[in-house]
């Protein structure tokens, strides 16, 4: 019998919020560079990294594949299609400018983009680090203030969707003639980014059991081994599901000059 694996989300009702808020911050931290002449790039790439993970969250979650049960913005309900505005912002810009930064420190070892990538990957894994704290422990006292939704990782239409837009992506860009065999290996920095993002996000939520990978036992969803869970939260999520969903934001942002070698 063919096990499928689930994540598990736990989410708390300040967890949208604490997104926006964290979005919002950064979009206030592009906009300070680009104000005062520091950087005036990286406001874009926030802004095409939003957009375009809030049209793919507007596709997955109006074909009903990604279905985001509850979701409050401080304390006002919020559905489809706003709360893909908040998940947009802040799963693709905050991690594309992370990208980009990661991308333009191994470039040209610029102090600047490495205080950023520090900065921003700490302020997300503690931000993170204390939500997840706090979430636990109300999840022992009051456990209804917690909800827990289930979604496949093996669905075909997903992960068919998801090795589209990775593969185009990817070949897009290591295909491309006009950019040099050494500058190619920089759509690999930016998945670096990537990955330091979603490690920052995810380590905090998996340590305290808001995110783990479990299968359905019948009645509740059982978590399943260390195996499963290195292997579907930290390969196929890290590498594949979280980095498909973004990465043809780099080919992009090389094409609009963001990027310039």
């Amino acid at each position: 019998m063919v096990v499928e694996y689930y994540m598990i989300r736990g989410i708390g009702a300040f967890f949208y919020t604490l997104e926006f808020l964290i979005a919002m911050g950064v979009f206030l931290l592009v906009f300070y560079l680009y104000l005062r002449r520091i950087n005036r790039k990286m406001i874009f790439v926030f802004l095409i990294g939003g957009l375009i993970n809030t049209g793919v969250e507007l596709l997955l979650q109006g074909l009903g594949i990604r279905i985001i049960a509850e979701a409050y913005f401080f304390t006002l309900p919020i559905d489809f299609p706003y709360i893909c505005f908040i998940l947009g912002f802040y799963e693709g810009g905050v991690k594309t400018v992370i990208g980009y930064c990661m991308v333009i420190y191994l470039l040209y070892r610029k102090r600047l983009f490495k205080r950023l990538l520090l900065f921003l990957v700490l302020s997300i894994f503690i931000t993170f680090f204390v939500y997840s704290a706090s979430t636990a422990y109300y999840l022992i006292i009051e456990p209804e203030s917690v909800l827990f939704t289930a979604r496949n990782m093996t669905g075909i239409l997903p992960n068919l969707l998801l090795l589209i837009a990775f593969g185009v992506s990817l070949l897009s860009f290591l295909l491309n003639k006009k950019i040099t065999k050494k500058r190619k290996y920089t759509i690999f920095f930016y998945m670096l980014g990537q990955i330091a993002y979603l490690l920052a996000f995810t380590i905090p939520l998996h340590i305290f059991m808001l995110r783990y990978i479990g299968f359905d036992s019948g009645s509740t969803y059982t978590p399943a081994n260390i195996f499963a869970q290195i292997i579907f939260m930290y390969g196929y999520f890290l590498l594949f599901e979280g980095i498909g969903v973004n990465i043809i934001a780099y080919p992009i942002i090389y094409q609009l000059k963001l990027v310039e070698f």
